[in-house]
């Protein structure tokens, strides 16, 4: 899948600093890339996959080069990773709620730091990309709303998990 069909401006991460999430977490995500539209209105595939950047290579406390994975939107986690310890996962995160219900970045997340990149996505023997190549120009104040509303949405996840008495 090639990666320049997602729309880089939308990346988000783990930190509201993408230079954070890549450089001290070296994981960050690209939700529904945009395909182009075709003339019958019709999307691409890219519109149901998510772009996963994850660091590869570590210098002097930084990940300096990221490989990247997609995955599709709708992945069944317990499927594909049927090998995983999800009661590990679970309890090595401090998840109270039911992990299966997280979106599926935060589930990528978990597992990457658990069992590392090579278990989840496997060995890449092609050279990195740095950060430059990654994350274009953009504007800081729009990483920040983007930040906070995922960090919004966890939020109100979580509520409502405890609303329904699911914890």
């Amino acid at each position: 899948m090639k990666r320049e069909a997602f729309d880089h401006n939308t990346i988000q991460g783990c930190d509201k600093s993408i230079e954070i999430a890549l450089k001290e977490y070296g994981f960050a995500w690209i939700k529904n890339g945009n395909g182009p539209v075709y003339a019958d209105g019709n999307r691409d595939v890219y519109e149901e996959q998510t772009l996963f950047y994850y660091g590869v290579k570590m210098e002097r406390g930084e990940w300096t080069e990221f490989q990247y994975a997609t995955l599709d939107n709708n992945i069944d986690v317990k499927t594909e990773y049927n090998w995983a310890d999800f009661d590990g996962v679970r309890s090595f995160v401090g998840v109270d709620l039911d992990w299966f219900d997280m979106p599926l970045e935060l589930k990528v997340q978990d597992l990457l730091s658990y069992y590392g990149f090579q278990n989840v996505f496997g060995t890449c023997c092609s050279d990195g990309f740095e950060y430059k190549e990654i994350v274009p120009d953009h504007d800081v104040r729009s990483e920040h709303k983007i930040w906070h509303l995922l960090r919004e949405g966890r939020r109100e996840y979580e509520k409502r998990k405890r609303r329904e008495g699911v914890v």
